[in-house]
């Protein structure tokens, strides 16, 4: 979390209007059910761990905060039968994005997945 807390900072100040720290949260619950196919996720000990470790603190107070929650109940490949969740736990605030940040982002190369365009 201490990383994360560090990289959301470092990356609100480049300039961002917007920045979030995503916490991914994977829980594999194939030998806490006892047999049952349960998609519940984490029992309430783990529950609270997670609680306590996601803490906002040393956060700058402009960045958000969101949690990813994957759960695998059963032995079959990962995300192939589990379920999934988000919780926005706090909004990020909208700071005025300096004009060459925006001029560096627009001279940036397309991302590597999307297909060359012409």
């Amino acid at each position: 979390m201490t990383r994360g807390v560090q990289q959301a900072n470092e990356t609100k100040r480049i300039g961002l209007a917007h920045a979030y720290l995503w916490i991914f949260v994977v829980i594999d619950t194939r030998a806490r059910n006892n047999g049952w196919y349960t998609y519940d996720g984490a029992d309430s000990l783990l529950r609270s761990r997670i609680e306590r470790a996601l803490s906002p603190v040393g956060l700058n107070p402009t960045v958000g905060l969101i949690e990813f929650e994957w759960v695998q109940p059963m032995d079959r490949p990962p995300f192939e039968l589990s379920t999934h969740g988000g919780h926005l736990r706090k909004v990020a605030d909208t700071t005025e994005q300096p004009a060459e940040v925006t001029e560096w982002l627009r001279a940036m190369p397309p991302p590597v997945l999307l297909p060359p365009r012409g």
